[in-house]
């Protein structure tokens, strides 16, 4: 292939400074001769070099640095694109089959960093997480959950999403991530610290017509959760967000 276009047989090739050839998986760019050539060649290597650099740091900010899991911009990503594929309208789920995300959160979060400390903090943190991760990995099965996102965004609070599953079965994941995390036991000096989360949940196309509408109904939700006792599980107010 010539920049993309497969070559015939017998067909000049007839290459050009900038020209990109390929054969199977190997891709070489003609630079041409002299100085010219060879300053385009460094310049395609500086390039390709920054391609690289940037291309690593993606892949460092896709994973958060306390709990290892996804950061909260990729499962945003991932979100979009299932529910509104790239050139479609954003506005409108586009996808006939559920999709839910889960939001929950640390209860009383600040008050352990105020007593313990914010290393102790992150420690809350990880432990947390690995009780969410835990719970999404249990569910999963070959055929279903296999594009699950687990991230956490910011402090103590966590998103999950969960293609291919409803409203009633992601209140269950969240019962069990709420279970989960009030019956870890912690060692050291949070042996005394209760723990406790509260999360909400959003599902589309029931509670949402778009992925914009879906995280706030999802936040809507959890705010619900933490209004009505915190250590609890619900979904978004019947009211439109907004009209609470």
């Amino acid at each position: 292939r010539r920049n993309g276009r497969p070559l015939a047989a017998q067909e000049p090739v007839g290459l050009r400074p900038g020209d990109r050839l390929a054969i199977g998986q190997a891709v070489s760019t003609f630079t041409g001769e002299g100085r010219a050539g060879a300053e385009a060649a460094r310049a395609l290597e500086a390039s390709a070099k920054a391609r690289e650099a940037t291309t690593a740091t993606v892949a460092a900010l896709a994973h958060d640095a306390v709990t290892g899991l996804a950061t909260f911009p990729l499962l945003l990503h991932e979100l979009r694109t299932r529910l509104a594929p790239p050139g479609e309208d954003e506005t409108a789920v586009l996808r006939k089959d559920p999709l839910s995300l889960v939001l929950a959160d640390v209860d009383g979060l600040g008050l352990l960093n105020d007593v313990f400390g914010f290393r102790l903090g992150d420690e809350v943190i990880r432990v947390v997480g690995l009780e969410v991760q835990s719970a999404a990995s249990a569910l999963a099965t070959p055929d279903r959950l296999a594009g699950a996102v687990v991230a956490r965004e910011s402090g103590g609070k966590f998103g999950v999403l969960l293609p291919g599953i409803d409203a009633k079965a992601a209140v269950a994941f969240a019962e069990t991530v709420r279970e989960k995390v009030a019956g870890r036991a912690l060692e050291g000096p949070l042996r005394e610290a209760a723990l406790a989360v509260s999360a909400g949940v959003a599902s589309a196309p029931e509670h949402a017509g778009s992925w914009r509408d879906l995280v706030r109904r999802a936040e809507s939700a959890l705010s619900r959760a933490k209004r009505e006792g915190r250590d609890r599980v619900a979904l978004p107010p019947e009211q439109p967000v907004g009209k609470e």
